[in-house]
């Protein structure tokens, strides 16, 4: 199984270059304040530092799979506005291509208003702005490019954009017929208010939720592994190929028909765990691609205690050379 980690035709292999991480996502200018203590409602309270920097779930995985030396094509919509150039800037200084970033006439790029407590905890309220507009005109467009390559794709998406366009593009990918691999990856986050259907399921090589979003979309309460492999199993059941849940400070575990696995994460001081869940998914498109499963899920779970240690989303994203540095010092 772990060398054909998709149930699919074979490995994938970066060192031939035959891989390519397109991602259909959100880009956003983040707005960040950190406070010694988060807010509850009707309280203010003074924060100590201030930041900007780029975010959206779809650039950061981007950025992720990137800073790790991916081939990555970014896909969405930003506004026509100072944070647009910024969103350029900073996926093209990441090595992340921009083709298919196209600029909406009226609506403004999406912004982030982010908390972060002394602990590393965070509260994050999402303005979608441009990304609300990325829509099947936009995916047809990329279609036309990615349908003539001679490589094979991973399609990464979440719900910072409309769901009726990740299901869309699910639909293409695994209607479509094409002379090379299409694997499938949706992290359905966030979850609340998108329009969620159990129709993508069937078009899903693989899913990631956190505990929140498999509780909600399974019914099953996450509060423990075995509680998250009910929920895998749930999704398994749905149409799901393959399902890895993220644990936060537990790791993440993997489901698919023939395998069950727990990865423990390894016991950090929490700094800033903005991006977290993006940076291991990115890391986990990356090694995808040449690695068995195991494997792929360590690094993955390893790349985001990385970033939880450092501050700012894709600036604590570890290079493959942290990483590899980080997996032999411990």
């Amino acid at each position: 199984y772990q060398r054909r980690v998709r149930g699919s035709s074979g490995t994938l292999n970066t060192q031939n270059n035959m891989t390519e991480i397109w991602v259909v996502g959100s880009c956003n200018q983040d707005l960040v304040c950190i406070t010694k203590s988060l807010p509850v409602v009707g309280e203010t309270v003074l924060g100590t530092n201030f930041r900007t920097n780029l975010g959206g779930k779809g650039s950061n995985q981007a950025v992720a799979a990137a800073k790790l030396g991916s081939f990555v094509e970014m896909v969405g919509k930003v506004g026509k506005d100072s944070n647009a150039e910024a969103v350029h800037s900073a996926l093209n200084s990441s090595s992340v291509k921009t083709t298919f970033l196209s600029a909406h006439p009226t609506l403004p790029t999406g912004i982030a208003s982010i908390a972060v407590d002394f602990q590393g905890r965070n509260f994050i309220i999402v303005v979608p702005g441009a990304n609300a507009a990325v829509d099947p005109e936009l995916v047809d467009l990329c279609w036309k490019s990615l349908s003539t390559r001679s490589k094979n794709i991973i399609l990464l998406t979440q719900l910072e954009i409309p769901f009726e366009t990740n299901l869309y593009l699910f639909k293409l990918a695994k209607q479509s017929h094409v002379d090379f691999t299409i694997t499938t990856v949706f992290n359905p986050a966030p979850l609340n208010g998108s329009g969620f259907s159990d129709e993508i399921f069937q078009y899903c090589d693989f899913i990631i939720p956190n505990e929140t979003e498999a509780s909600e979309m399974t019914g099953v309460k996450v509060e423990s592994i075995d509680s998250a492999y009910q929920a895998a199993d749930f999704l398994l059941n749905k149409g799901v190929k393959n399902v890895v849940i993220t644990l936060g400070s537990k790791g993440c575990l993997f489901v698919n028909s023939s395998t069950r696995l727990h990865i423990p994460a390894p016991k950090v001081t929490c700094l800033d765990s903005t991006g977290a869940g993006d940076c291991f998914i990115g890391a986990f498109a990356h090694f995808l691609q040449s690695e068995g499963v195991e494997n792929v899920l360590r690094k993955a779970v390893r790349a985001a205690s990385f970033s939880v240690q450092r501050e700012g989303t894709h600036a604590s994203f570890p290079t493959l050379q942290q990483l590899e540095s980080e997996l032999t010092s411990n």
